[in-house]
């Protein structure tokens, strides 16, 4: 992302793997977005490098990142992290955002998710379209030449 001058804007946490690229981003002179509710925020700035935008709540929260945000990459991490996808993927699905929305599949970490999303198309629950809203690679970059090309299948605004 660094090389292609792209801006980081992330959840503002001082550990994980997006402290690590926030840190990276530092190290360059490049300054990261983080993005954290108050109740994290303790009055105390997070992250020494990083320009912090402080909400009022977690949902607050992922609406900043969400309007901050030209696209949206998970990598491998916990339950916050799959909370955020999955809301971004509905709003996709909706057409409320018409956003790359990508995982990081790095050592197979999210295959339960794709093969969640494989078998509702399977079963008939989601469309083929509708499955290809969510985009999976092993590599950064090649996750990031999709960004580029990115056109939305899903019309502004449409459900199912």
């Amino acid at each position: 992302m660094l090389n292609k001058d792209i801006n980081l804007i992330y959840g503002g946490g001082k550990t994980g793997l997006m402290r690590v690229i926030a840190d990276e981003y530092i190290k360059r002179g490049k300054v990261p977005i983080g993005v954290i509710p108050k109740e994290y925020a303790d009055g105390k700035p997070n992250n020494s490098g990083v320009k912090m935008i402080v909400t009022n709540s977690r949902d607050e929260r992922l609406k900043t990142m969400i309007q901050l945000s030209d696209g949206f990459i998970a990598l491998p991490d916990s339950i916050g992290t799959f909370r955020e996808i999955i809301t971004v993927l509905y709003y996709i699905y909706t057409g409320v955002i018409l956003k790359p929305c990508a995982i990081l599949n790095s050592a197979s970490f999210y295959n339960p998710l794709i093969e969640f999303l494989d078998n509702g198309v399977k079963e008939g629950f989601l469309s083929k379209k509708h499955r290809k809203i969510l985009i999976v690679g092993d590599n950064p970059e090649s996750l990031l030449e999709t960004f580029e090309n990115y056109e939305s299948a899903i019309p502004a605004k449409q459900w199912i």
